[in-house]
């Protein structure tokens, strides 16, 4: 444990001291962004592995990528186990749903509404440009996931530091996620074409963005406490 800690504090002091000019988002940046945020999805186990749900997201979301132009990121998309109603996409072209939305949607052009959307946002590159607006954000929320690490390894229990970790983890997607008004208008207009070339209906998108209204106005349990513009 002692040679963990001290793993952690070097890795700690050296995003504490690194300039702030190391989160330019270039492709091969956002590439390894996109990566390390991954793993500490995955460390942190909030992504669920539901074979069938799954399943159903990679073929929608898919469809809709396939008839793209080659893009410099390949698309992946994942399951965040919580109730709430939510969906975003992280660097790197990574795109998040929600258990919680995914259960109270009514068919498929609903899902596909929320992943164009999202997928929209990653072709538009609006992910990348928002992390740039927010790059001394996005170096304290690296810094707080990391002690969230350590926090834990000082108590032996890697639970003991899972909220300071995804609380760091919520506030830097709060910051990366916030879209100016034309990315939100322009990740809409994306998506209305991509459903249209894949044939799932653009009233989906109108659809699936109610059901996330109305769980704002319904009470704050289904309100996460990090969400993407919509």
């Amino acid at each position: 444990m002692t040679q963990l800690k001290q793993t952690v504090s070097i890795i700690l002091l050296f995003v504490l001291l690194c300039p702030t000019s190391t989160f330019a988002i270039s492709i091969p940046d956002e590439l390894k962004l996109g990566k390390e945020y991954l793993q500490l999805m995955k460390n942190k186990d909030v992504i669920l592995y539901d074979p069938v749900a799954q399943k159903m997201i990679e073929i929608v979301g898919n469809a809709i990528v396939k008839p793209l132009p080659p893009q410099p990121f390949h698309f992946d998309f994942f399951i965040i186990n919580d109730d709430s109603f939510n969906a975003f996409a992280m660097p790197a072209a990574n795109i998040f749903v929600h258990r919680g939305l995914i259960a109270s949607l009514d068919n498929m052009d609903e899902l596909a509404g929320i992943l164009a959307h999202e997928i929209g946002h990653a072709v538009g590159r609006h992910v990348s440009q928002s992390i740039d607006r927010s790059k001394i954000v996005a170096t304290g929320s690296l810094a707080g996931m990391v002690a969230g690490i350590l926090v834990g390894a000082a108590a032996g229990s890697s639970e003991a530091g899972q909220a300071l970790s995804i609380g760091s983890m919520a506030a830097g997607q709060s910051a990366m996620l916030t879209y100016t008004r034309e990315n939100e208008t322009e990740a809409d207009q994306k998506a209305v074409l991509f459903l249209e070339q894949t044939g799932y209906s653009p009233q989906g998108i109108l659809d699936s963005l109610l059901k996330i209204r109305q769980a704002d106005y319904q009470g704050t349990e289904n309100i996460p406490g990090y969400r993407s513009a919509w």
